[in-house]
């Protein structure tokens, strides 16, 4: 028998049953990967309770199974019965592998928002199909999961997708963004961050919400405008960098050689960084550099 499930109890009462789970591994070896992470202080209800107790707790065998599947429906029906019990378990409400302790019901529509059965019986539907959808996910998604789209009974669904008359087909929303160059001029658009199939929309997406200055080499913007606003680049604390004609008469302060290379075209900043420390070879009576004399502010 390759998959347990499993209980794990107070370590002064066998009968506190805290938590239900499943594993492939022996019983010791799981308690110990409980423990590990609870050291590390993590956020789930079941590492704050284990980090609650005095002792480490207790693991005791329920089940064992060949099959993993029935090994996952066991663990889910012993959830649902030790809740039914009145036990107060430190279970997460999320799905378990491809089927929920949350609710084991969910209402099932077509990919136009037709509904097509109500408390459909998720493990029943999910049994002997070769790709078994995290319905969980589609229902906080509002995406679809096996060909169709679901809400837990009775709630209401997601509207995420529209019909388009041009096409005849139900498309999903999404909100239509815009590419610019990094200068600000406009480029195209596109119906969302997912059509861009040359990038990232993630990414596309951050740089939207303003997370980001640019993906790809371009910036992007759910606003469509002309051109976008210069972006005023921030350079980092160092020493400022002073320009002056070949009589050594005073023109511009920078603040920085970086800020130097980036205001004029085909400037190199180590050559820039020599003639600032008078590295560069004498060029009449002061060292130059592009025909113009750089020293670094004292």
């Amino acid at each position: 028998m390759n998959y347990k499930v499993y209980i794990l109890t107070s370590p002064n009462n066998k009968n506190d049953i805290k938590y239900v789970g499943m594993t492939e591994k022996s019983l010791k070896h799981r308690l110990a990967k409980h423990i590990i992470p609870s050291k590390n202080k993590g956020k789930s209800k079941r590492t704050k309770w284990i980090l609650s107790l005095s002792q480490a707790p207790k693991i005791f065998l329920l089940e064992a199974f060949d099959n993993k599947k029935e090994a996952l429906e066991a663990e889910i029906f012993w959830i649902e019965q030790f809740r039914q019990f009145k036990y107060v378990l430190v279970n997460s409400n999320d799905f378990i592998g491809y089927v929920t302790t949350k609710r084991l019901k969910a209402d099932k529509y077509s990919l136009t928002g037709k509904l097509l059965e109500k408390n459909v019986d998720v493990i029943k539907f999910l049994k002997g199909k070769k790709n078994s959808g995290n319905i969980s996910r589609s229902i906080k998604r509002g995406t679809t999961a096996n060909g169709f789209r679901w809400t837990y009974p009775d709630e209401k669904l997601k509207e995420i997708f529209k019909f388009e008359p041009s096409t005849g087909k139900y498309i999903v929303k999404t909100k239509k963004v815009y590419k610019y160059r990094l200068t600000g001029e406009y480029i195209c658009s596109y119906l969302g961050a997912r059509r861009a199939t040359k990038f990232n929309y993630r990414n596309i997406s951050q740089v939207c919400k303003g997370d980001k200055k640019s993906h790809a080499g371009y910036r992007w913007s759910y606003d469509k405008v002309k051109k976008l606003p210069k972006e005023e680049k921030k350079y980092k604390k160092g020493k400022h960098i002073l320009k002056y004609d070949k009589d050594f008469n005073f023109i511009q302060e920078y603040v920085s050689a970086q800020h130097v290379v980036d205001e004029h075209n085909g400037f190199i900043k180590s050559s820039l960084n020599d003639c600032a420390n008078r590295r560069r070879k004498l060029d009449g009576k002061y060292s130059l550099y592009k025909g113009f004399i750089w020293r670094f502010k004292v």
